[in-house]
């Protein structure tokens, strides 16, 4: 999508009468593309039954972005991922503490 939040367009409207004549008429329009996002994460594997961690032990994660394209809103279809429609080029980065186990 070239242009996300408030944009003015012009349009011109013209109608011709039953003798043929014209009448154009300017008028301005506002675009609004307001795309909004409800991000969800959860461990998919192993099965989230504990929090602690645990060694040796190899995590997955789900993120799902649930983002809208902001065109008509309430009447618009999120995204599990980032929506192709509004975004390029994103970049999603996850800090992850480095897991540490004290000597025993």
């Amino acid at each position: 999508m070239e242009f996300i939040g408030d944009v003015l367009k012009k349009i011109t409207i013209t109608k011709k009468d039953e003798a043929g004549n014209s009448e154009t008429k300017e008028l301005n329009l506002t675009q609004v593309v307001s795309p909004e996002m409800n991000p969800t994460f959860k461990r998919t594997s192993p099965i989230a039954d504990s929090v602690r961690a645990l060694p040796n032990t190899d995590y997955t994660y789900e993120l799902d972005i649930n983002e809208t394209d902001g065109v008509a809103k309430g009447l618009d279809y999120s995204s599990k991922k980032v929506n192709s429609t509004v975004n390029t080029n994103t970049i999603i980065t996850i800090p992850v503490p480095d897991f540490c186990v004290e000597p025993r």
